[in-house]
């Protein structure tokens, strides 16, 4: 992805599963929105569904192995810890990696 385009990138966060999945929901009229996935999702598409439950007035739940988060008015229930947690958790487990091998 780092030597890719931003066209590219941007082309590849628009087919993330979760997206789709949302978008399918509204296409079927469903009353509930709920998505579960198998994975967490990136700190994007916890955007899209903060800003999806924003513009629909909708609640909106995604179901994460580990965590639901429930979207309501451009809000998380995860207070947005999640997105902080997921981009400093990769960073954490270099460093400990480095400091194993030294």
């Amino acid at each position: 992805m780092l030597n890719s385009t931003c066209e590219q990138q941007e082309g590849s966060l628009q087919l993330h599963a979760e997206k789709k999945a949302l978008a399918m929901l509204l296409s079927h009229g469903e009353d509930e929105l709920s998505v579960s996935i198998n994975f967490n999702a990136c700190v994007d598409c916890h955007e899209f569904f903060k800003i999806s439950s924003q513009m629909l007035g909708r609640r909106i739940q995604l179901h994460q192995p580990q965590m639901t988060h429930t979207f309501i008015d451009g809000n998380c229930s995860c207070n947005d810890r999640w997105s902080w947690e997921a981009r400093i958790a990769p960073a954490m487990r270099t460093t400990a990696t480095a400091l194993q091998l030294q």
